[in-house]
């Protein structure tokens, strides 16, 4: 994507959004537009929408976000006997 096509404020319930579209500099992309909705006050991203080249439009809601939570290291771990008869390709 290349910087923001354009921002606008908006405001909803208690709270303003900033609204930013992006254009993807690939044309050849199934989608034409994404726009982000973040609250100023907070900085975080409270939905997306994405706008393909078929007339869609896909609605993703933030409904919980939580910050530095502390997630142990083995859980990007791939454990095998967990997952018997799937085959892993390391393809380091």
């Amino acid at each position: 994507f290349p910087s923001h096509d354009r921002v606008e404020e908006k405001i909803e319930g208690s709270r303003i959004l900033q609204i930013v579209d992006l254009t993807p500099i690939d044309k050849k992309k199934p989608y034409y537009k994404v726009k982000l909705f973040i609250d100023k006050g907070s900085s975080q991203m409270v939905r997306t929408k994405i706008f393909d080249k078929n007339a869609n439009v896909y609605t993703y809601e933030v409904l919980k976000f939580a910050a530095n939570i502390k997630i142990k290291d083995t859980f990007f771990n791939f454990d095998e006997k967990l997952h018997p008869g799937v085959t892993r390709n390391d393809l380091r």
